[in-house]
């Protein structure tokens, strides 16, 4: 119990607890989209990415106060979407680059990144930091920034939800019934790199994956239909979360590698469970 207490009591810990439970509610409900359009690559690309424009940041800005923050997470949205445009226009209508062409951009733009750090920003920030989280890097701008993202995000997808099963799921027919299928490509690669940027402190380049990648999966595994796949996704999420959150505190693990082994652990014991329940029903 004291455990949990902690994360009432120590200002850093509750500001953890919220900004993790809002990147598990995007997470959660992007998941589906992108493991439904085989972007899981894309995704990696994306993050790895990031990656260039958090090294231009810390080179000029401070990250421990709110507006060196801010400036830090601009630069890094700007140049990550200048970057992640050409394959977002190469995906559409399912014109997907090679695999060699996507692993040559993010290994790219991560590399570039590493050495202009190491030229001139290395003194400025962690940037470890970055590649595998670290929730004491965390200031409050990041915590509002996310629940403005959940403000926003959270209603455009879920109120569309119908809108965006018929994209997912068959892509011409929603053409044929008039849907902006365009706008809605790029509204995806945009809000997909929005959470990616503002959740790398918590679970980094490396390790956000799982959290785009698991909740949606177990979904579309489980969910008895597909109207009811994107709350069984943020469910989960927000379940490995808290659960990640609370055995990173009591065992001082490191919390972005705790969250994604508690998501996969939990991801196949779930699906166990699942396995189980329906032979005994049988």
């Amino acid at each position: 119990m004291s455990l949990i207490i902690d994360f009432f009591t120590y200002p850093f810990l509750t500001q953890a607890l919220f900004s993790a439970l809002f990147l598990a509610l995007l997470c959660g409900l992007l998941s589906p989209i992108i493991v439904t359009k085989k972007f899981a690559f894309m995704g990696a690309s994306i993050s790895h990415g990031a990656l260039l424009g958090v090294a231009i940041g810390l080179s000029f800005f401070e990250i421990s106060s709110t507006q060196g923050s801010f400036f830090l997470f601009l630069i890094t949205l700007l140049i990550t979407l200048l970057a992640v445009a050409p394959l977002a226009l190469a995906t559409f209508r399912q014109r997907l680059p090679s695999d060699a062409l996507i692993g040559l951009f993010f290994t790219a733009t991560m590399g570039t990144g590493l050495l202009i750090h190491q030229a001139s920003g290395s003194k400025k920030g962690d940037l470890l930091s970055y590649l595998f989280g670290n929730i004491l890097t965390l200031t409050t701008f990041d915590l509002i920034l996310l629940g403005i993202l959940c403000a926003i995000v959270l209603p455009l997808f879920w109120l569309k939800r119908p809108h965006w099963m018929l994209f997912l799921f068959d892509e011409e027919a929603a053409a044929v019934q008039g849907m902006p299928t365009r706008h809605y490509h790029f509204i995806l690669f945009f809000a997909l790199t929005l959470v990616i940027v503002a959740g790398l402190k918590i679970s980094g380049v490396i390790l956000i994956n799982s959290y785009l990648l698991i909740p949606g999966i177990f979904a579309l595994r489980t969910a008895p239909n597909a109207r009811s796949t994107f709350g069984y996704s943020i469910v989960f999420a927000l379940k490995a979360t808290l659960l990640g959150l609370f055995l990173a505190n009591a065992l001082d693990w490191p919390v972005g590698a705790t969250l994604a082994v508690v998501q996969v652990l939990l991801f196949f014991l779930s699906i166990g469970y699942v396995v189980l329940f329906q032979k005994a029903r049988q």
